[in-house]
């Protein structure tokens, strides 16, 4: 389940009586039914100047800190 806001509150979509469709995607997010098949592809990394890197880095440690994303080991 993501850890967001909303799911943080979800008891309470429930107490309002929020549609089921609204639960599920609140506890598992909002399918997005693709037209097609995507092949697969690679895209090259973007090389960051110094100020960047650090700017990219600062707000991540930013928004694990706020828990609105999580690191997740591969």
């Amino acid at each position: 389940m993501c850890h967001s806001k909303l799911s943080q509150n979800l008891n309470a979509w429930r107490i309002i009586q929020a549609p089921d469709y609204v639960i599920n995607w609140i506890e598992h997010g909002v399918p997005i039914p693709l037209s097609k098949d995507i092949a697969p592809f690679e895209l090259r990394n973007h090389s960051f100047s110094t100020k960047e890197e650090c700017f990219v880095d600062c707000e991540i440690e930013r928004l694990q800190s706020l828990n609105y994303i999580e690191y997740i080991s591969l």
